[in-house]
C-alpha cells in the first residue's frame, strides 16, 4: 500500500509538472503571437513612414522647383528694369549731346511755352502742336435753324484773314445740348475745313453759310433784276431799237440772293436793273 501511494504521488507530481509546462507553453505562444503582431504593426508603421517621407520629398522637390523658377523670373524682371533704366539714361545723354526736341507727328505750332534761357518744368509743355487734319470750325446755330442742319451737309466759310477766299467744309457733328446760358438759345455745330494750303489758325473767326439745298450747272440771275408784273416774274431787256421791254421768265431754286432761271433767258443775255 505504501508503494502504491508513492506511485500515485509521483504520477500526480508528473501531471502537475505537465500542466505547468502546458501553461508555460501557452503563455509563450501568446507572447509569440503578440510579438508577431507588434512586428507586423511596426512593419506597417515603417511602410507608412516611408510613404509619407516620399510624399514630403516630392513636395519639397516641387517647392524647390517653384523657388528656382520664381528666382529666375525675378532675375529676368529685374534685368528688364535695368535695361529700361539704361535706355532712359541713353535717351537723356542723347538729348544732352543734341539738345533738340522733335514732335512725334507733323502739325501746326499753336503755342510756345518758353523763351531762350527759361528753365523747363515737367508740367508745362514746350510747345503745343495741332493736327492739321483735325482742324474744324465750331459754329453756333440758332434753335430756329438747327432743324435744317444735318451731318454731311456742305458749309461755305469766309474768314476775316482771307476776305477774298471762300473755304468749304462738311458738317461733322451737331451737339444735342444748347450752349449753357445762351439767350436766345443756340446750338454748337462742328464742321470740317478744307484749308486748301492756307494756314488757318486756332481762334480765327469766320462766317458760315450752310448749304441746305444745292443745284449745279444752272443759269442764275441776281434777285435784284427780277420784278413782278401782273403776277408774273419779268426782267427788263432792250430790243434792237434800244427800248426797254419786260421779258417773262420762270425761276427755280433761290438762295435769297440769286435765283435759278429755268425759262425766258439764255446764257449771255443782258438784263437791266432800274436805279
Amino acid at each position: 500500500t505504501a508503494q502504491r501511494d508513492a506511485v500515485l504521488a509521483e504520477a500526480a507530481a508528473e501531471q502537475q509538472q505537465l500542466a505547468d509546462t502546458n501553461g508555460q507553453l501557452e503563455s509563450v505562444q501568446n507572447e509569440l503571437a503578440a510579438a508577431e503582431g507588434n512586428a507586423a504593426a511596426l512593419d506597417r508603421a515603417y511602410a507608412e513612414q516611408q510613404r509619407q517621407a516620399a510624399q514630403e520629398q516630392s513636395k519639397q522637390d516641387r517647392i524647390n522647383g517653384i523657388r528656382i523658377a520664381g528666382s529666375d523670373n525675378a532675375v529676368a524682371l529685374a534685368q528688364l528694369d535695368v535695361d529700361a533704366v539704361r535706355e532712359r539714361i541713353e535717351a537723356v545723354r542723347a538729348k544732352m549731346n543734341a539738345p533738340y526736341l522733335y514732335a512725334q507727328k507733323s502739325g501746326i505750332v499753336l503755342a510756345v511755352g518758353y523763351t531762350a534761357g527759361m528753365e523747363a518744368a515737367p508740367d508745362k509743355p514746350v510747345a503745343s502742336i495741332g493736327d492739321p487734319d483735325g482742324i474744324y470750325a465750331m459754329l453756333q446755330v440758332a434753335q430756329a435753324d438747327i432743324g435744317d442742319i444735318e451731318e454731311g451737309q456742305i458749309v461755305e466759310f469766309s474768314f476775316d484773314a482771307y476776305p477774298e477766299r471762300v473755304f468749304t467744309g462738311v458738317v461733322t457733328k451737331k451737339l444735342p445740348m444748347p450752349v449753357e446760358g445762351s439767350n436766345p438759345v443756340v446750338y454748337v455745330v462742328h464742321a470740317s475745313l478744307d484749308m486748301e494750303g492756307e494756314p488757318l489758325l486756332a481762334g480765327m473767326t469766320c462766317n458760315a453759310q450752310f448749304i441746305i439745298k444745292q443745284v449745279k450747272d444752272v443759269l442764275r440771275l441776281s434777285n435784284k433784276a427780277i420784278r413782278m408784273a401782273d403776277g408774273k416774274q419779268v426782267v427788263l431787256m432792250k430790243d434792237d431799237g434800244g427800248a426797254l421791254y419786260e421779258q417773262p421768265i420762270t425761276t427755280g431754286f433761290s438762295d435769297g440772293r440769286t435765283s435759278e432761271v429755268l425759262e425766258g433767258l439764255s446764257d449771255g443775255d443782258i438784263v437791266y436793273v432800274e436805279g
